[in-house]
């Protein structure tokens, strides 16, 4: 698989869970099925933008993915010198200042399991 197709699975992913939490919190009983047979352990990280996070928080637990999640401060660019050396020749922010009261961030998806299981009627 290349990059870009993932990208658009994960996207896609998490696009049917957050439907499927709002569904659920309108009273509606729904199962997701998934052909894997165990939680995430390791190899998935899934960034997650600033406008996700308030869409998390409007369900009530952007906090704790905020507070388990690797924050994107700046993007640092680098180049090689006049000598060949990798030196720093940029730094911005990562997040438009402003734009949110949240920043991207990254976090693993076995980490994205817990409020997914626990949302919803037993």
């Amino acid at each position: 698989m290349d990059g870009s197709y993932v990208k658009s699975l994960l996207s896609l992913l998490l696009r049917v869970l957050l439907i499927n939490l709002h569904v659920v919190g309108c009273g509606i009983n729904t199962r997701i099925i998934d052909k894997r047979g165990t939680k995430i352990f390791n190899g998935q990280a899934d960034g997650l933008q600033c406008r996700t996070l308030e869409i998390l928080d409007s369900f009530g637990f952007a906090d704790r993915v905020w507070k388990e999640s690797n924050h994107m401060l700046e993007i640092c660019f680098w180049n090689p010198d006049e000598n060949g050396t990798i030196r720093r020749t940029g730094r911005i922010p990562d997040t438009i200042p402003g734009l949110s009261r949240f920043q991207q961030v990254v976090l693993h998806q076995g980490k994205f399991d817990w409020p997914l299981s626990s949302c919803g009627p037993g």
